[in-house]
């Protein structure tokens, strides 16, 4: 099907257009998305650049004609997808009933339904791989549906920065699809789909807030600085170390959601409105997570490192665990099953701590909660969710056993103090959020958490690089790591306020003289005298002392400097490298380096140098400070000692020396290339693996997603089917109503007696003229028939019903109620509609007029008997082949047909009679 029902010359111009810089808009319905779709593009205006995608949930066995009804709503092309098909602006693209679909290189790829009854999420599976295909510029709309799918969908939208609008819930036919989207609170619109068009146009239309590739602008900073600042006043929640890219974006949607012009006027907009910065703050933690995320790094901890770690635990040990940023717990449950399964497996008493901490309160109150979608079937094994979760109505409950294994708490690893004596800490996917120097922070405050042994697990994009020397690795793949050198102290404690910012301003922005004022203390009465020892000392020994961080600026410095110095002969700068000469230059870059590598002095002797063209001598003594945080940079105490030597030596001396200094010098910049590439080598083959790890996570993912999307396709059959049986329902409820009205008259009409009981011979019915035997009440349908005593015939009535069960024969006989009154009573079985017995029915039939005629009958004949029982024949007239029997009284009684004259003989008259087969009638 392929339906073009543009009319216009210009917009047939326009559509023909291969997709540039237009958006895809993805769109999603289900169960009474029709209609929504059909009110959503008649408010498109047929001018758009952008191409819409429908998904919809569609049985394979189903001709669909949203094609053809979608036409008379608007007048773009309107194209059924073919595999390979290549994305237009200004057109419609439906999914085929029989396929899924996913989006790579702007081309539309089909795939196969799954034949076996597996979940089977069909917008879910397009929104992801949209998401993956255009980041920031992925658009997803959720309309009417039941369900969740779209749910994951959306979240991954929103995790590449991109744009997710629902239908307003009491607006939609059904709302379990919007709901369930609007529950993750990553949503940007809540509209009704009539004014979705013009929304997303606004959206679309809205001016670029930042320029990151043509340099970003100070006022910029300046005020997404104070969005954050005012962040962490309303919330306590402090993004100001997240990395800035991440954080600028978030914030850049939200200001064309709000339609605002400027970052200055979205601050007045956060300021001024309440509950914008609950919706930004969600923005900027967006969780990741699910049960097992990443599965084969789960396969690495069950082979490689939980076994090992119960296997050397004593019964009545203690396992503690540490879950950074657990988010809504999902992981740090997951850890709870596994240790647990090998607990058992190894048949040990072992108690499991598990502390699962975040910043974000709603996260732990899911968590604490332990109630989950049912859609974590998908990702939680068979067995550990049979074992470890209740089944509750569209949730899963984790049970009491693993929610006493999980500790919530808030917690921020940055600014609170650490957690310590941990055997395993995992940190996923976190790191990679922070500034270099934040990461370097985090890293040391894990490493102090963890006791000697312990494992240390991050994600598969992070690495310990500033902590190396700490770690082994245990699985470098999958980023498992053994701590070999416990740290005994946490470097200078934790700091509680923010190191990176000063006034709302970024500290690595601000000039080089306004830092080192920063770093300098004080002035006093005692640090004076300090330095003016400092400088006596130095004086005597003819030395001078440079402070440097790690970039070689200039903090401070004590002595005669200018003898080892000079300034640039350009511009001007306080960088110790810019002063020195080739010689010191080269020897305090080298010195320096292995003492920030070794983290101890280094003292270099005998160094040769030129300046002012005297050639001097001198010892380099470099030494690393701690200035007791563990967010500062590392520094540098660098001390030059100058030394006496016999310039008559020197110059062979001097050749040698720098000769061979150099030789050491070329080796380390060697090593540390070698180093570098092996680092760079790794890193690449670490990003290799985890794209690869992230495809096939995407796989299992699409699987799970294809077997939720089977279960909602059968309810959106299940629900079409009972829409049009309820109207066959109402329909024969309507013809039931009548038929048992026509039945009531009947009965009632009869004057019938009657009683229904079931099986059990208890009451199902009875009529109305049954009252007059048995004190029937409406209330006592359904009690047992022998609970009762009627005013006709014997007490036998529960024995023959029983017969009538048992036998499905019916039973008659005459009854008389205590008022003399002649019935009869008739059991029969009743028969149900498959023809089998399930009880009996009780009649009572007014026989009393026949009863009165039959005792009038029988009185007669008595009569008849007693006056001609004992008269004898007195005569018979004999005529052709015929008898006259003659009484007393010479009255012809009877005509008589009989062959012989003595079959006659001494029979009395009522004998006669009573022969019947020997009379015929009289002629």
């Amino acid at each position: 099907m392929s339906k073009d029902t543009s009319k216009s010359p210009t917009l047939q111009s326009n559509i023909s257009a291969p997709l540039a810089d237009s958006r895809i808009i993805a769109i999603g319905a289900s169960a009474g998305g029709l209609e929504a779709l059909k009110a959503f593009f008649e408010n498109v205006p047929k001018e758009t650049r952008s191409a819409y995608i429908i998904i919809q949930h569609l049985s394979p066995d189903y001709k669909s004609m949203m094609g053809e009804l979608l036409a008379r709503s608007t007048e773009l092309s309107i194209k059924e997808i073919q595999d390979g098909m290549e994305i237009q602006q200004g057109h419609i693209y439906l999914i085929p009933p029989v396929n899924n679909l996913v989006i790579k290189n702007n081309i539309l790829h089909l795939l196969d339904k799954p034949q076996n009854p597996t979940l089977n999420l069909p917008i879910d599976m397009f929104f992801e791989s949209l998401a993956r295909e255009h980041k920031e510029k992925a658009i997803g709309i959720i309309l009417s549906g039941t369900g969740s799918d779209g749910t994951r969908g959306a979240r991954a939208i929103k995790e590449n920065d991109g744009m997710i609008m629902v239908q307003e819930p009491e607006e939609a036919q059904f709302d379990g699809m919007p709901r369930s989207a609007i529950n993750t609170g990553l949503v940007d619109y809540v509209l009704p789909v009539k004014e979705m068009g013009v929304e997303l146009d606004n959206f679309l239309s809205a001016p670029s807030i930042f320029h990151f590739k043509d340099g970003d602008v100070a006022y910029d900073q300046t005020e997404l600085m104070k969005i954050l600042n005012f962040i962490d006043q309303e919330t306590g929640l402090d993004f100001r170390e997240y990395k800035r890219s991440t954080l600028a974006r978030r914030v850049a949607r939200r200001v064309s959601v709000c339609k605002c012009r400027s970052l200055s006027e979205y601050f007045s907009y956060l300021s001024s409105t309440p509950g914008e910065v609950d919706i930004l703050y969600r923005e900027f933690l967006i969780g990741v997570t699910k049960f097992f995320r990443d599965s084969k790094v789960w396969e690495a901890l069950r082979e490689k490192v939980i076994p090992q770690m119960i296997n050397t635990r004593n019964d009545g040990d203690t396992i503690k665990i540490w879950d950074v940023a657990c988010s809504t717990g999902e992981e740090a449950y997951s850890f709870a099953m596994c240790f647990f399964e090998e607990i058992e497996k190894q048949e040990k008493e072992i108690e499991l701590k598990i502390f699962a901490t975040d910043i974000a309160e709603k996260h732990l109150e899911i968590g604490g909660k332990g109630l989950y979608p049912e859609s974590i079937a998908a990702d939680v094994p068979a067995e550990f969710l049979s074992k470890y979760f209740v089944s509750k109505p569209h949730k899963y409950e984790v049970v009491e056993k693993l929610r006493r294994s999980v500790i919530f708490s808030r917690h921020n690893v940055i600014k609170n103090p650490p957690f310590s004596n941990m055997d395993l800490v995992s940190c996923r996917n976190l790191l990679i959020y922070f500034q270099p120097a934040i990461q370097t922070k985090a890293l040391s405050v894990l490493h102090y958490s963890l006791k000697k042994d312990g494992i240390l697990v991050l994600g598969t994009s992070e690495s310990v690089h500033t902590q190396q020397n700490n770690f082994a690795e245990v699985d470098r793949k999958w980023k498992i790591y053994r701590n070999i050198r416990p740290s005994s102290r946490l470097e200078g404690g934790i700091s509680h306020a923010p190191s990176k910012f000063l006034t709302g301003k970024l500290r690595e922005n601000r000039p080089v003289k306004e830092r080192i004022a920063y770093k300098t203390p004080a002035t006093s009465n005692h640090t004076k005298l300090i330095g003016d020892f400092n400088e006596t000392v130095l004086d005597h020994f003819k030395a001078a002392s440079v402070y440097v961080d790690s970039d070689y600026n200039i903090l401070e410095a004590i002595g005669e400097f200018r003898k080892y110095a000079n300034l640039p002969v350009s511009g001007f700068s306080t960088n110790l490298l810019d002063m020195l000469g080739t010689d010191l230059k080269y020897l305090v870059q080298n010195s320096l380096k292995k003492s920030r590598k070794l983290e101890e002095k280094i003292y270099y002797k005998d160094a040769v140098f030129e300046h002012h063209g005297e050639k001097k001598a001198v010892d380099i003594l470099v030494k690393p400070i701690s200035n007791g945080h563990l967010d500062s940079e590392s520094t540098f105490m660098i001390t030059f000692l100058e030394k006496e030597l016999n310039l008559d030596h020197v110059e062979e001396v001097d050749n040698i020396t720098l000769t061979t200094r150099t030789k050491e010098y070329v080796s380390n910049l060697e090593e540390e290339l070698k180093q570098t590439k092996e680092e760079l080598q790794s890193s690449l083959e670490e990003i290799e693996t985890s794209n690869e790890e992230l495809q096939a996570a995407n796989e299992e993912l699409l699987a799970s997603n294809e077997e939720l999307q089977s279960t909602n396709e059968e309810l959106q059959s299940v629900n079409e089917e009972i829409n049009t049986v309820n109207a066959e329902n109402i329909q024969k409820m309507d013809d039931l109503a009548a038929l048992n009205a026509d039945i009531n008259n009947l009965l009632e009409s009869t004057q019938i007696g009657t009683i229904f009981l079931d099986s059990s011979l208890s009451i199902r019915k009875f009529t109305p003229a049954i009252k007059e035997h048995f004190s029937f009440l409406n209330s006592d349908l359904g009690r047992p028939i022998s609970h009762f005593t009627g005013s006709i015939g014997k007490s036998n009535l529960l024995e023959r019903c029983k017969r009538v069960l048992k036998s499905g024969k019916t039973l008659e006989k005459a009854v008389v109620s205590k008022d003399g009154v002649h019935y009869l009573r008739r059991i029969s079985p009743y028969i149900n509609s498959s023809q089998e017995i399930d009880g009996v029915v009780i009649t009572f039939i007014d026989i009393e007029n026949l009863q009165k005629s039959k005792e009038k009958l029988q009185a007669s004949e008595r009569r008849f008997k007693s006056f001609y029982e004992e008269d004898p024949v007195m005569h018979i007239s004999v005529n052709p082949q015929t008898y006259k029997i003659v009484h007393c009284n010479k009255m012809t009684v009877k005509q008589l047909k009989y062959e012989s004259k003595e079959e006659l003989v001494g029979k009395s008259i009522y004998d006669l009679y009573s022969e019947d087969s020997q009379v015929e009638a009289l002629k």
